[in-house]
């Protein structure tokens, strides 16, 4: 009855002195158990709370000592073991948030956040055949998880397999459209392995989604600049054919686009003198 009305220490109380008189009684220690299993149960709650409270208030500290009170109460609380760990990380202290990282993955090896900071504090320690390990078992165990996807292509371009680091960016592409990393990692990929068409879809898409990015305007830039010299080259080797033909008509039409190109090209301004002065001679 006590137990029934909330009185859950009173509960204890008896059923503890009951105990004492009778500590064969099976009955007696089903119910003790149960009373005792559900106040844990609600301390441990309670702390939870009382952490993530202080975490929304900025305590960290305060919330620290929380989790590893709850830690006190139960050592196998994969939440509280995960928190520190994301805590820790987050101060710097590496070391000890993948101590709590580890533990929390022994108990629950398929915690999708523990997978996640695991393989993220392995890549950026460049063990990257260890993130490789966590990135996949995320995988597997959550397919459609978008940053865990992103991050085995991050991985996969770290261990120089491009092919594989394409398809999971295209992946990650297709879980989260309007992402912009995914599509500047992939064109990288595709970039540096001498797919340039490719590349430059890649990078259209990223600039659609983010025009301030850096990287991907100086792209652009370099296209533009490759694309025109590549087209002053064959205008003025086209000229210099003409010239040499004797097609002068032909040959300041392209002299002048070559200036139009590039209005310092000395060669082009001195053969459009050439024609003008000869085109004077003939009239004269």
């Amino acid at each position: 009855m006590l137990h029934a009305e909330g009185k859950v220490e009173e509960a204890l109380t008896s059923l503890r002195k009951a105990y004492e008189i009778k500590p064969n009684s099976l009955r007696f220690k089903k119910k003790l158990d149960a009373i005792e299993g559900e106040k844990s149960s609600a301390d441990i709650e309670g702390a939870m709370e009382e952490a993530r409270a202080f975490l929304r208030r900025g305590l960290t500290t305060n919330a620290i000592m929380e989790y590893k009170r709850v830690l006190q109460m139960n050592g196998d609380e994969v939440r509280a073991l995960f928190a520190l760990g994301h805590i820790l990380r987050e101060e710097g202290d590496i070391e000890q948030a993948l101590e709590y990282f580890q533990r929390a993955k022994q108990i629950d090896p398929d915690h999708l956040g523990t997978l996640l900071e695991l393989g993220e504090i392995y890549y950026e320690k460049q063990r990257y055949n260890a993130a490789l390990a966590e990135f996949q078992h995320l995988r597997e165990v959550e397919p459609s998880h978008h940053e865990g996807v992103f991050n085995l292509g991050m991985t996969m371009g770290a261990l120089e397999r491009p092919d594989d680091a394409l398809e999971a960016f295209d992946t990650a592409i297709t879980l989260k459209p309007d992402d912009p990393r995914a599509y500047k990692q992939a064109g990288l990929i595709s970039e540096n392995s001498g797919r340039i068409v490719q590349a430059t879809e890649y990078y259209e898409k990223v600039f659609k989604l983010d025009p301030t990015d850096d990287y991907v305007k100086d792209y652009f830039r370099r296209q533009k600049e490759g694309e025109v010299a590549s087209a002053l080259e064959d205008a003025f080797k086209k000229a210099v054919t003409n010239y040499n033909a004797s097609k002068f008509d032909e040959a300041q039409l392209a002299f002048e686009e070559v200036t139009r190109l590039d209005n310092t090209h000395i060669e082009a301004r001195y053969f459009l003198g050439r024609i003008v002065e000869g085109k004077g001679s003939v009239e004269d």
